[in-house]
């Protein structure tokens, strides 16, 4: 065999190692003793089981906490959900953003895999930094380090109040779960870092608009995004000013991530396709040009206008 061909076996060869590490990193991983969500199903809400997942692929697994559809009147909405993504690398983990903090999320994802484990939180609300403590590292944008730390147990068990609207079984079983505030390392991330986990490394792309210093990860090679709360079904925005902030933001983000079409958001079990991105623009258009009205509506104990286009809606908390 001529040297050419060797050194191109070799090459091969650690690259299928490389790549097919889900066995060799973790052997007999998984292990979760509670079944999946079936793809094309809903999760349903449940006092004795604080998390769901699913498997997007080899590498990629969707965990979250979950609720009912919130608000119960909008009958259209999907259940209400606190996403994580698990994205798994040879030599690390990458956990995307740590929910409220419902139960033991860290023996949760043990189950899943025996690797190292980063937090990585698309931004500082107290539904995506509730279980930050549980891990050795997370990070985090330094534009929201201080909403980050703002969160607490007292407002984490609040929020579940109001998202499961008074469902007594819930609420109890989340007041003796639900994690104890503490201390944890953190560092600050931006946009245009990338985290080599091993055999893959996840971009991260700015998304200033639902917060100041809101992220977005990109994994390319399972050609896989995760959002956070920059890209679901009803985006949070103070203003009409923040409207044209977020809408350069998903521009830059459609136009950076050309070829994925599996877009996970933070509370919406789904994913987002490209076809969700152009109604979100749509709809942001709208609102700016002034060609569609919004009605008040309470959301979140905040009087909010929402603007509705299809399935997409967009909440302005000072639209003057």
């Amino acid at each position: 065999m001529k040297l050419r061909n060797v050194l191109a076996l070799i090459v091969v060869t650690a690259f299928l190692t490389e790549t097919s590490h889900a066995d060799a990193a973790c052997p007999g991983y998984p292990k979760i003793a509670q079944a999946p969500v079936p793809d094309g199903v809903a999760p349903v809400a449940s006092a004795d089981q604080p998390y769901v997942w699913r498997k997007v692929n080899e590498y990629f697994y969707v965990v979250a906490e979950i609720h009912h559809p919130f608000p119960r009147d909008e009958t259209t909405n999907p259940p209400h959900t606190q996403q994580m993504g698990l994205i798994l690398g040879t030599k690390k983990a990458a956990l995307i953003d740590t929910g409220l903090g419902l139960a033991n999320l860290r023996a949760f994802v043990s189950q899943i895999t025996c690797l190292p484990v980063i937090v990585l939180n698309t931004h500082g609300h107290l539904d995506h930094v509730g279980a930050n403590q549980l891990f050795d590292m997370s990070y985090i944008s330094k534009e929201d380090e201080a909403t980050m730390h703002a969160a607490n147990r007292q407002g984490r068990l609040r929020a579940y109040e109001m998202f499961t609207e008074g469902d007594n079984s819930l609420i109890e079983s989340a007041r003796k779960t639900m994690i104890p505030d503490g201390k944890f390392e953190y560092g600050f991330i931006k946009d245009g870092d990338q985290i080599d986990l091993g055999g893959v490394k996840i971009e991260v792309i700015g998304f200033p608009g639902h917060t100041p210093g809101s992220l977005a990860f990109v994994d390319r090679r399972d050609k896989v995004a995760f959002t956070g709360d920059s890209m679901l079904f009803r985006v949070l925005l103070d203003d009409r000013q923040k409207v044209r902030e977020w809408l350069t933001s998903v521009e830059r983000f459609a136009a950076m991530t050309r070829g994925i079409d599996t877009i996970i958001n933070g509370h919406q079990w789904a994913p987002f396709r490209r076809s969700d991105i152009d109604e979100e623009r749509a709809l942001a258009h709208a609102i700016l040009d002034g060609t569609i009205k919004g009605s008040k509506k309470k959301i979140l104990g905040s009087d909010r206008t929402i603007y509705v286009l299809g399935t997409k809606r967009i909440g302005l908390l000072n639209d003057n």
